[in-house]
């Protein structure tokens, strides 16, 4: 015979089942991140680790294993503002580098 499957949900340190934020509201957050300094996404990082990480710089770095140059993520916020200050949060977040990435590196 079959089992039924069950789900449970687990509380976490952030987002516990009395706390926890409307999903709705908090997946179609949109940010502009020209006005942020170092200390805002070092923060956001650990209040909203899926918003950070859908900052494209920053998930560019995860996903070639580099080390996230804050200072250089704010420097083009504001020189790219069209595709690097306006961030939407996204929710999932991808641990897979793509071969166009790969091989980006390996001609530049």
């Amino acid at each position: 015979m079959f089992n039924v499957l069950q789900q449970i949900q687990v509380p976490t340190k952030t987002a516990s089942p009395d706390t926890a934020p409307n999903t709705n509201d908090q997946q179609h957050k949109e940010i502009d991140i020209r006005q942020f300094n170092v200390d805002d996404l070092k923060l956001l990082k650990t209040q909203d680790p899926f918003l950070y990480y859908s900052i494209p710089a920053v998930n560019r770095a995860n996903l070639t294993s580099k080390t996230v140059d804050h200072n250089q993520v704010l420097q083009d916020a504001v020189q790219y503002p069209s595709t690097n200050a306006l961030v939407l949060r996204r929710s999932r977040v991808s641990t897979e580098c793509h071969a166009a990435l790969t091989f980006e590196d390996l001609y530049m």
